[in-house]
């Protein structure tokens, strides 16, 4: 006679439903950030186009001339 096999659990109930639901809300959390990510003006064609590197750079250059004392720098 063959006995069934019997499952061994190693975390109780509560723990593996709170693992799995932990689980899910992480997947949601990634979701709606994509869309907020994908919803951002920014993204696509003007994110990585020359003129907003322009733009962060000259806006980091100007944080680094305040911060060495220079004062504001005005920038066309």
């Amino acid at each position: 006679m063959v006995l069934p096999e019997r499952r061994v659990y190693r975390h109780a109930l509560p723990t593996r439903l709170g693992h799995w639901l932990t689980a899910l809300c992480l997947l949601v959390l990634v979701m709606s950030g994509l869309q907020i990510f994908n919803a951002h003006p920014l993204v696509g064609r003007q994110l990585h186009s020359r003129r907003a590197g322009e733009h962060a750079h000259a806006a980091l250059r100007e944080a680094v001339r305040r911060v060495a004392g220079h004062g504001p720098v005005l920038v066309d």
